[in-house]
């Protein structure tokens, strides 16, 4: 019983923290403010990459590591015609590896990895090159809107520039319910 009470007690103190939980309670008095200050904290795009990069190498390293083992146990076990004492199975104690046969395995897996990083760069390099020449080509050829006063001036929009109209006109007296 004493447990349970004890066990009660840890999960409300968790639980009581999100209620005392700190608020900003200074609050910018323009946009332009708040827009500034998130600039100021954003890191460079460089630094975001290379963070990206180093996330994904270091996270796939477990699962390349097991995948190398297990393949070189395969391969292993494959070239001393399927002889089982070739396979060591990573998940038992029975077997291991040489010290030669670890460090081969880990630098195989390490380079794996970062093989895989560096392919998640190249290939983000590539789609935000591809948005910035498509956003550059988007911006040239974009109609520039200018203020005018008198509205009997208005020229029509050129024709490719007009979006198709997927949804009624009218108001609430042409409306059927």
């Amino acid at each position: 019983m004493k447990i349970r009470n004890i066990f009660t007690l840890v999960i409300l103190i968790f639980l009581s923290a999100d209620f005392f939980a700190q608020t900003n309670s200074t609050v910018s008095n323009s946009a332009a403010e708040s827009s500034m200050q998130n600039k100021k904290r954003e890191m460079p795009l460089w630094l975001k990459d290379a963070r990206d990069t180093e996330i994904i190498m270091l996270g796939s390293l477990p699962f390349v590591t097991l995948g190398v083992t297990l393949g070189y146990s395969f391969v292993n076990f494959v070239q001393h015609d399927f002889n089982s004492a070739y396979f060591v199975n990573p998940f038992t104690k029975e077997g291991s590896f040489t010290q030669d046969e670890q460090i081969g395995i880990i630098v195989t897996s390490s380079l794996i990895c970062a093989g895989i990083g560096l392919t998640n760069l190249t290939i983000n390099l590539i789609k935000r090159g591809i948005e910035k020449k498509n956003n550059r080509q988007f911006l040239q050829d974009n109609i520039k809107i200018t203020v005018i006063e008198n509205e009997m001036s208005i020229m029509p929009v050129p024709q490719k520039y007009r979006r198709e109209k997927k949804y009624l006109y009218g108001n609430m007296e042409s409306a059927v319910f």
